[in-house]
């Protein structure tokens, strides 16, 4: 990273075993992506003066060069994000799964899904069970009927 991780807490105390894991799934991003420029992560606890069911969000900023990756999901949605480490889990997962699409894109590796061959029936020979389709192209292709219909 060309900037050193930043990591922010909100409406909570600083804990270094957070601050300690969060280092360790930004260490692990680079290996999806070496041309990170900067990673700013931010812990908050969405209801504070709760003894029991504080919810965690967690914020990823991720900025690679042509694009800024930014993930953070609502507490309300996922109550296993009652527990501080699955929120930085699920964070990072998201955060890898659209760093490695990012990374794809970028070298080309994206699948393209081609459209089938297209075209109109130009002319049918129904003696003959066969015919010409016009391509988009503007070539004649023959086709053939293999199977007899019963009539």
């Amino acid at each position: 990273m060309q900037l050193p991780l930043q990591i922010a807490f909100r409406h909570m105390d600083t804990s270094e075993a957070v601050a300690a894991r969060i280092r360790e799934r930004a260490a692990e991003l680079k290996r999806f992506c070496d041309r990170i420029t900067s990673c700013r992560v931010i812990v908050e606890c969405r209801h504070p003066r709760r003894r029991q069911g504080k919810l965690f969000r967690v914020r990823v900023d991720l900025k690679v060069p042509g694009k800024e990756i930014v993930v953070g999901r609502d507490p309300a949605a996922h109550h296993a994000h009652e527990d501080v480490y699955v929120a930085i889990r699920d964070a990072f997962d998201a955060t890898r799964r659209l760093l490695e699409d990012h990374t794809r894109q970028a070298r080309g590796d994206v699948k393209l899904h081609t459209v089938p061959d297209h075209g109109r029936i130009a002319r049918m020979l129904p003696e003959q069970n066969c015919g010409f389709i016009l391509s988009s192209e503007g070539e004649e292709i023959y086709f053939k009927h293999l199977r007899e219909t019963k009539g």
